[in-house]
């Protein structure tokens, strides 16, 4: 389940809003595509997203399974009036998560885990993985692997290509967040600025580096 996520995050970049809604009926596994309804964009704009023979591979994986939902439904049955028919809701919330492409179900609790669940367990996985703490965040958002996904595709591909799987209208917006090469050319702008302009670095031993910042005379 977690590959798969991760990989459809690369490829097709797109918003927490989109994968998590996502359901069946939105996807065309034999013809390679996904369809993406307005609800599911932030644009609120219809999106056909192609998708690669290896990314098709990865959500055949998630393709509901008869034995487990049938075991699902089963133990719901079974239990009425309990904590756990509250956790899950009702019979009706089960058969609709059943078509949710990225419903994630913890086997070994038996139930349906939603979106409170899945920061904990994501933050969890880059620590046993080694991924050094986000500088703020102390973990990486899932957004993170749509800029990775939006950078990739404009250096290879172009900016159109990228804007259209990441589902930008407005080019300005799509470059402030994507452009990763736009960091590099500003470090090197501010690098040639004081050539440009003749100065240099107080030499070693300079009265300069002394000066004290509050003596003004």
């Amino acid at each position: 389940w977690w590959r798969a996520l991760i990989v459809y995050l690369c490829c097709a970049g797109q918003r927490r809003e989109h994968w998590w809604g996502l359901t069946w009926q939105h996807v065309d596994l034999p013809g390679k595509q996904v369809w993406g309804t307005p609800e599911l964009s932030k644009t609120e704009d219809e999106q056909w997203i192609p998708l690669s023979s290896v990314l098709a591979a990865y959500l055949e994986l998630l393709v509901p399974r008869e034995p487990l939902w049938g075991q699902v439904l089963a133990t719901f049955e079974e239990r009425p009036g309990s904590r756990y028919r509250r956790k899950w809701g009702t019979r009706e919330d089960i058969l609709a998560a059943q078509q949710r492409v990225f419903a994630w179900f913890d086997s070994r609790r038996g139930k349906l885990l939603d979106k409170t669940c899945f920061y904990p367990r994501w933050r969890a996985i880059q620590e046993r993985a080694g991924i050094r703490p986000h500088p703020r965040y102390g973990f990486y958002h899932p957004h993170e692997l749509r800029k990775t996904s939006g950078t990739r595709y404009r250096e290879h591909f172009g900016e159109d290509v990228a804007m259209a799987f990441l589902g930008h209208r407005n080019p300005s917006t799509f470059r402030d967040h994507y452009d990763s090469s736009k960091a590099a050319r500003m470090t090197a702008a501010a690098e040639e600025m004081p050539k440009l302009l003749g100065i240099e670095a107080p030499a070693e031993g300079s009265p300069d580096r002394q000066l004290d910042l509050f003596d003004w005379r």
